[in-house]
């Protein structure tokens, strides 16, 4: 009986690596995934940068040939006005001059709002530039290091397999069964030891008559309390 409970105690061991193992499997992409998507983040605000520039710029140029298209009737209206024969057509004509004037005059503020903040907006290029190739570089060599360690614990884990696999053919089917519920049940934690006269899984007393026993080590004993296979040390 000693030597199973040296095996559950060696397949709860076992178990606990696994877990561990599993565990690092899951949160080695998470990880990956979190860095790339640091990167994706800044890349994106450096692309929203530039087809934000990129729209400016064509609203910047539009305005251009509207001013530029403005100037071209204020040429005209400016020779009718200076061959103008009535005064209702003169008036007419210089009121038609002052529209335009006022509207050319709008759109270029407009047109100097805009470069100023075309030129506000590339600024932060240079650094987010510098930022996306320095956290790609990382993010190559986290990459790199995490398939590494991604292949050591899959190689890690097919071992612990193979070695559960032998210490579980070794212990009897009633035993396994109820070794295996207390792991899912008590997190992971299904034999251990005897501190004192407490179970060291919950703490709560251990009567005399099972500490005998587990001292003894001549039958399967379980805490009354959290239902534990327990062993004494030493």
């Amino acid at each position: 009986m000693a030597e199973l409970l040296k095996t559950l105690r060696d397949l709860q061991d076992t178990d606990t690596k696994r877990a561990r193992c599993e565990r690092d499997l899951q949160r080695i992409p998470k990880e990956l995934q979190q860095r790339t998507s640091e990167v994706d983040a800044v890349r994106m605000r450096l692309e929203r940068g530039r087809e934000e520039v990129k729209r400016l710029r064509a609203e910047e140029k539009n305005m251009e040939l509207e001013i530029r298209s403005r100037n071209e009737k204020l040429e005209k209206l400016t020779i009718q006005s200076n061959m103008a024969r009535d005064s209702a057509t003169l008036l007419a004509t210089n009121h038609q001059i002052q529209t335009l004037k006022g509207e050319n005059a709008r759109a270029e503020d407009r047109a100097l709002g805009l470069v100023d903040r075309i030129e506000q907006a590339e600024k932060v290029f240079p650094t987010l530039e510098a930022q996306v190739a320095a956290q790609m570089k990382e993010l190559e060599k986290f990459s790199s290091a995490c398939t590494t360690e991604m292949d050591r614990v899959k190689a890690e884990l097919a071992e612990l397999q193979q070695k559960r696999q032998a210490l579980a053919s070794t212990v009897p089917a009633d035993v396994l069964d109820t070794y295996q519920k207390m792991l899912a049940a008590r997190e992971g934690i299904a034999v251990c030891a005897v501190d004192v006269d407490c179970c060291s899984g919950c703490s709560m007393s251990v009567p005399p008559n099972d500490l005998s026993k587990i001292r003894a080590a001549k039958e399967i004993v379980r805490c009354k309390s959290c239902g534990r296979i327990l062993y004494a040390e030493g």
